[in-house]
């Protein structure tokens, strides 16, 4: 079930008011946290599976996060065309305000000065930044406008309502368990695009195996407290609005039919109508079963597209890792726990190596200068001799710059075990200036990987243009490792271009770019989507000895 466009009109129309809310909010002092309720309540909004104008006044504020100021903005907007607050914090401002300083890199400042130059809107402000103008504004140097231009590029809060893979997966296992524990339901367990390793799933899918009538069981499902309406139910499948503004969606099926219940939920829709054509029938207790009705065996689920990339004779999987090639420590500026806290929990997740690349000098927030890189090698050195069960490699982030240079000195980079070169500004430049920066990291011989090679954020910025097929088959050439980061909102690269890189030969690093040590565990997304690109494990950096 999805939002038709009539519905998505209105969901949109409201979310933009409350992120504009949220915006003009966030400029003045004292109201960060109710700006942070309106922008959280906007992204809500715009990724609804059902129009918000079809909630009743109880459903609307049972939404988590949407208390009586929130609610009184909605139904304003509705009624109204615009929520009457927003008008009152618009008359307070110049005409625009609220929708410059949603742009990055756009002071309160700059927005009253672009606003009193007739500049009211996103469009006025990027023909601004096209033409050089915004370099003919007073404080503005060229550095903010390349900010400007970025933020610009950045996708707005309607594709970020969509939660990223760990933020479902993790809401889908507490699914799990809830329903699980349901009178009449022998076990609960996780389906659909969650996974299948999707980057931002649009639902939640689970399958219940009943002991009870499936009939008595749904009612017990629609009357969970987490739900809070009904959107479909057909009898075996009911399809329902959270709490959280999430569509959860329940199939329901008894042990039997376990599992070609479990393919069918899983999907794709593709991909078991090929099954179905084959043979696949509704009654198979387990997955191998019913893939057998086919003529097959199972398909890892993340490969389970029907345009995907062929099932490799092995599938690299969570258990093969024995490293992580990309982990910051307190040493990094924004880097949270300490050389040895991080080496317990590598030796936890039983790694044999952790490489800890801190920022370099170039990141001018976060980044090591020299001295606190001496001081840092030397804390390493002292930690190995507390952790010998694991091997912490001296690494840095380096930070690729327009022309590909690199940060320090040849003699500084060349010294580290582990480098990882990744670009961390000027994303609006033409495709083969981003391609060949690059391709000037990788020909470096201090560089061991490419992190985050795309530079994109889920639902808040897409990546640069790049060739890809160029820097795969560079990476082959030299050996340089092309990362699969799996911070939530990176998975960079995506399936696509593992796929990509994969056919070239390219070796890959499946790396969690941990900033705490908690945040190991993103290897976890990484790994589900090198599997949807289908990595082999041949291919795997950290599935190797450093």
């Amino acid at each position: 079930m999805a939002v038709d466009n009539v519905d998505r009109v209105v969901n949109d129309a409201v979310a933009d008011d409350l992120v504009e809310i949220a915006a003009i909010l966030s400029t003045r002092r004292g109201e960060r946290f109710r700006a942070r309720a309106f922008r959280t309540a906007g992204r809500m909004v715009a990724a609804l599976p059902v129009a918000v104008d079809r909630l009743g006044e109880e459903e609307l504020r049972a939404l988590d996060g949407v208390g009586d100021a929130v609610a009184r903005a909605i139904r304003s907007h509705l009624s109204d065309g615009v929520s009457g607050y927003l008008a009152r914090l618009r008359e307070e401002e110049p005409d625009g305000f609220g929708q410059l300083v949603q742009v990055m890199g756009v002071s309160t400042k700059l927005a009253r000065e672009l606003s009193s130059r007739g500049v009211v809107d996103r469009a006025g402000l990027a023909a601004l930044v096209a033409d050089g103008g915004i370099l003919d504004v007073p404080g503005v140097r060229e550095r903010t406008a390349e900010v400007i231009a970025d933020g610009l590029g950045r996708i707005d809060h309607r594709g970020a309502g969509l939660p990223v893979l760990r933020q479902a997966r993790l809401e889908a296992d507490r699914w799990a368990v809830a329903l699980g524990g349901l009178p009449g339901v022998a076990r609960a367990v996780v389906a659909g695009q969650v996974r299948r390793g999707v980057q931002q799933p649009s639902a939640l899918e689970l399958l219940a195996v009943c002991t009870a009538p499936i009939a008595q069981v749904a009612v017990a499902v629609c009357e969970h407290d987490g739900c809070i309406r009904t959107l479909a139910d057909t009898g075996d499948r009911v399809d329902l609005l959270t709490s959280a503004g999430r569509h959860l969606v329940v199939h329901l099926t008894d042990e039997r039919s376990a599992g070609s219940a479990l393919v069918v939920a899983t999907g794709s829709e593709a991909h078991v109508q090929v099954l179905r054509e084959r043979g696949m029938g509704d009654v198979a207790p387990d997955e191998p079963t019913a893939y057998a009705m086919a003529g097959t065996i199972p398909v890892p689920p993340p490969l389970r597209e029907v345009d995907g990339p062929p099932v490799p004779d092995r599938l690299v999987t969570l258990a093969d890792l024995v490293g992580d090639g990309h982990v910051h420590t307190e040493w990094s500026g924004d880097g949270h726990d300490s050389i040895d806290v991080l080496a317990t929990a590598a030796v936890a997740r039983g790694y044999e190596w952790i490489a800890l690349t801190d920022h370099a000098e170039n990141l001018t927030m976060n980044g090591l200068t020299r001295e606190a890189l001496r001081r840092r090698d030397a804390a390493i050195d002292e930690a190995r001799e507390r952790h010998p069960d694991v091997r912490l490699l001296k690494g840095l982030e380096l930070n690729i710059g327009l022309d590909g240079g690199l940060d320090y000195d040849e003699e500084t980079v060349l010294g580290q075990d582990w480098c990882v070169a990744s670009v961390h500004s000027v994303f609006q430049r033409p495709e083969p200036v981003q391609t060949d920066r690059i391709l000037a990291a990788i020909a470096h011989p201090a560089v061991h990987a490419i992190g985050h090679p795309v530079g994109r954020l889920l639902g808040m910025r897409p990546g640069y243009r790049i060739d890809i097929h160029a820097i795969a088959q560079a990476a082959a050439e030299t050996g340089t490792a092309l990362e699969v980061n799996g911070s939530p909102r990176r998975l960079d690269l995506d399936a696509e271009m593992v796929a990509i890189a994969v056919a070239a030969g390219a070796t890959l690093v499946l790396d969690s770019d941990a900033h705490r040590a908690r945040e190991l565990d993103y290897v976890v997304e990484a790994v589900l989507t090198a599997q949807r690109g289908g990595a082999p494990l041949h291919l795997i950096r950290n599935a190797r000895p450093a």
